[in-house]
């Protein structure tokens, strides 16, 4: 059994055709043939029917778990080839969501400067559920992102680093601003957050779920800075965590949530359990949690 054959197999039943695959890997139509004729006698086993009279494939059941199998084993190569790069370059993928990047970036890289390191990382921005699924595909060596005690995933190492807490995010001149409004109270108002990229937006509806209330929701940006923008010109309220607290202006103040049980929430080093730690990867840990430990 071999790695092309199983990408044959696999894009064979994705594409219902010997013809399309055949094309896709610039190959004869005779070699996905005899491809999966070798694994047929391999397993011993029937893998996939060919129904003449609709020109179509389906799979028995020996060949519906070899294609589960196969799913798993040619994201495992990818994966390790991706990483077997990377050691061979000596460098780093960190991913790190913008939020957190804004507040905890300059310390980081200051850190890894000092070390000699930050030629050697390459750093990716995103939301906490693209760079989650980064992290998983091997795309990324680390993550740094928002995470809940509910973020249980069995592939990844999740290592909590400092508690993280939201916040309602007002215009200085907003009807509420020197009140103490409870989250539905402050409901009654349109929101501005961020899309469902963010934890910030798993949060907030989680919230909004307690209350049993329907929100009134302008806009879904992937941009902090947007949402700023919009929360300082109009009554809309914004929903943030204390690292926004960092780029605010005078104009703009964030209140405390009340009336609803808050998730407890946590700035996480995210990265594949049973990854290879390497010297660099432990270094540029090690950088990492220092600077969201110290500031």
């Amino acid at each position: 059994m071999n790695i092309k054959d199983l990408n044959y197999f696999q894009h064979l039943i994705k594409t219902q055709s010997y013809t399309q695959t055949a094309k896709y890997f610039h190959v004869s139509q005779p070699t996905i043939t005899q491809a999966i004729k070798r694994l047929e006698n391999n397993l011993n086993t029937k893998l996939v029917l060919f129904h003449p009279h609709s020109a179509s494939l389906t799979l028995t059941p020996s060949g519906q778990q070899l294609l589960l199998t196969a799913h798993k084993i040619l994201t495992a190569w990818e994966q390790g080839l991706t990483t077997i790069e990377r050691l061979r370059k000596n460098t780093a993928y960190l991913g790190i969501e913008p939020t957190i990047s804004s507040r905890y970036f300059p310390s980081i890289a200051q850190k890894l400067l000092s070390a000699g390191l930050l030629k050697h990382v390459h750093v990716v921005e995103a939301g906490s559920k693209q760079l989650t699924r980064d992290v998983l595909k091997g795309k990324l060596d680390l993550a740094l992102s928002g995470s809940s005690a509910q973020d249980i995933t069995p592939e990844l190492s999740i290592e909590p680093l400092k508690k993280l807490s939201f916040h309602l995010l007002l215009s200085a001149k907003h009807p509420l601003a020197h009140k103490e409004p409870s989250f539905a109270q402050a409901l009654r108002y349109p929101f501005v957050i961020l899309n469902n990229s963010y934890l910030n937006n798993a949060v907030f509806y989680d919230l909004v779920q307690q209350t049993n209330l329907k929100p009134n929701i302008l806009f879904e940006s992937a941009s902090t800075y947007m949402i700023s923008q919009l929360v300082n010109d109009s009554e809309t309220i914004g929903f943030a965590s204390e690292l926004a607290s960092s780029t605010l202006n005078e104009d703009l103040k964030l209140l405390p949530i009340t009336g609803v049980n808050l998730p407890k929430l946590h700035i996480s080093l995210i990265q594949p359990r049973g990854q290879q730690q390497t010297t660099l990867l432990s270094s540029v840990m090690t950088a990492v949690i220092d600077a969201i430990q110290e500031v």
